[in-house]
């Protein structure tokens, strides 16, 4: 197993069992810490001590050894939390499909691989997403639609057009996704809304479209925006006359 809770990488809400991890490009200077779980076996008549280590194909570089002890005729349960001092941080957003190995100075103990989904983001979590777990299928949604960019004028522009340019959506004056619980105080329904863009397709094969309004727009911007390092602290947007906060 591999645990992403060392960085900014908390993960909610995925549709697919994949492992995944989020890092924020701004932090090149810090050690990488994964956590991974896995199982020793020792065969033999003779107690052992193996070093283990692990080793990126494309992104992660090789990690600190660890010295474990696995006596005879037993097997064993580890968690360790592996160090890579060095690593490839790409120059914008985006995403990489990853294989980490993990090594043993006895083959004949353990070797294994496990394939991870990278994504990549501009900078730490804001506002609704700072301290909480940002969500694998937001991630997979969005940053193939902003990737490559590197600076956050850049990336607020990116999301907009996106959204704008989505046409499962159209627009009508009634909000679907934002439910007005007061007059400063909104809920946004960012389940539903990726729930819905990620059921492409209606039995019939035509696409499913979804209505919005500008405060379904301005949410889901802002959400994303948010997650991706920006930091969009208050939206506010008129409909029907009315002035509609988001906190």
């Amino acid at each position: 197993m591999i645990n992403v809770d060392d960085l900014i990488m908390g993960l909610s809400g995925n549709m697919d069992s994949q492992t995944v991890a989020a890092y924020d490009l701004g932090n090149k200077e810090a050690a990488i810490v994964v956590r991974a779980g896995f199982i020793l076996e020792n065969t033999g008549d003779i107690d052992t001590t193996v070093d283990v280590w692990a080793e990126g194909a494309l992104f992660y570089g090789m990690s600190d050894k660890k010295k474990i002890f696995v006596p005879s005729k037993t097997t064993i349960s580890v968690v360790e939390n592996f160090q890579f001092a060095s690593y490839r941080m790409p120059s914008g957003i985006g995403e990489i499909e990853e294989t980490i190995t993990w090594k043993c100075s006895d083959n004949s103990v353990m070797r294994e691989s496990i394939n991870v989904k990278l994504y990549f983001i501009l900078s730490n979590p804001k506002s609704q997403w700072y301290g909480n777990p940002i969500w694998a299928d937001a991630l997979r949604y969005i940053i193939p639609k902003v990737k490559g960019l590197s600076d956050m004028q850049r990336l607020y522009r990116g999301i907009t057009e996106a959204i704008n340019a989505e046409k499962q959506l159209s627009y009508i004056p009634i909000t679907n996704y934002v439910e007005l619980v007061s007059k400063v105080y909104k809920i946004f329904y960012f389940s539903q809304f990726l729930s819905d863009m990620f059921r492409r397709e209606q039995p019939d094969g035509k696409e499913t479209t979804y209505r919005v309004n500008c405060t379904d727009c301005a949410a889901i911007v802002m959400s994303f925006a948010n997650m991706l390092g920006g930091n969009y602290i208050v939206n506010v947007c008129k409909i029907q006359g009315k002035i509609l906060h988001f906190h």
